[in-house]
């Protein structure tokens, strides 16, 4: 398995931007591909990615406000608001009209509400096991929730008050993003140690589950509104990429279900994958995103 190190060599990375100054990672040229992390992660989650997808675009991970050592502005517990402010001022910053968009999980949220939003700032859009949308499987039971607010198992007792995790617990959470629990390598784990280490940090990110996640009893969380409804997804105009893992915690029927709902949409479903379906079987996933950006089916990584 190959480190961190190895698989980003060759990646800029860099801490800058106008309104949100954070980390971003950088590579290749030509149009604009922004990658867009799950809740809790970082730019790391698609270390297996962006090297692949530089041959062919420009591409930006980033760290999501509140996120890795991304932005932390004052928290806004709406968070869909302020992460489209962030992506609007980001492109602006550097003079980027359209993009295309990979969002992962609640990244994916993100990437749908500004392709929704902001029609004219969306070429293609890639869904990785999202969330964030409205919508019912008859028969076949939800697993994690398609909107982004329903209950979290561990909620925050009080915000600032949790501990910094332990390598243990950090490795066990992320394990169970995929079915090989192999794929989750030492330095992996680290760097999320390191970012996790920070009060400062956990302070936001426990506010964001409480808003995100939401807790026991709550009726509505201030996310569960941005969450998209059918008829909103039915208004995305982006030619879009559905990507699912066969073993993600949300059904591959929801991700079937999604892909009918946006006009224009393709579906594909990875057997013996997780949620992190863009760094688990990395290879087919770049393959198949890259075919679909390009439009070179033929196209081989």
């Amino acid at each position: 398995m190959s480190s961190l190190w190895v698989e980003m060599m060759g990646v800029e990375i860099k801490h800058a931007g106008r309104k949100y100054r954070g980390r971003y990672a950088e590579a290749g040229q030509g149009e604009a591909l922004f990658l867009l992390h799950g809740h809790g992660g970082h730019l790391e989650s698609f270390a297996r990615n962006i090297k692949a997808y530089a041959g062919h675009f420009h591409v930006f991970a980033v760290d999501l406000p509140w996120h890795g050592l991304g932005p932390q502005p004052a928290f806004e517990p709406e968070l869909m608001p302020t992460y489209l402010d962030y992506l609007l001022d980001f492109m602006d910053w550097r003079g980027i009209d359209s993009a295309h968009f990979e969002g992962q999980s609640m990244g994916g949220w993100i990437a749908m509400r500004l392709a929704h939003d902001h029609p004219a700032k969306v070429k293609k859009l890639v869904l990785t096991t999202v969330q964030g949308f409205k919508t019912e499987v008859p028969g076949v039971p939800a697993g994690l929730p398609p909107g982004p607010a329903a209950a979290s198992a561990n909620p925050p007792a009080e915000p600032g008050a949790s501990p910094a995790p332990t390598f243990e617990q950090l490795q066990a959470r992320m394990r169970n993003n995929v079915v090989n629990p192999d794929e989750i390598g030492d330095d992996l784990v680290e760097s999320r140690v390191l970012i996790y280490s920070d009060p400062a940090f956990r302070l936001n990110q426990d506010l964001l589950t409480l808003s995100y996640r939401g807790v026991r009893g709550n009726a509505e969380t201030p996310a569960q509104k941005w969450a998209l409804s059918e008829a909103e997804l039915g208004e995305i105009k982006a030619p879009t990429l559905v990507y699912w893992g066969e073993k993600n915690a949300l059904a591959p029927a929801y991700g079937a279900k999604l892909a009918a709902l946006i006009p224009n949409a393709r579906y594909h479903c990875e057997p013996g994958t997780g949620q992190w379906a863009q760094y688990e079987h990395a290879e087919t996933h770049n393959r198949v995103v890259l075919r679909f950006l390009t439009g070179n089916e033929a196209l081989t990584v």
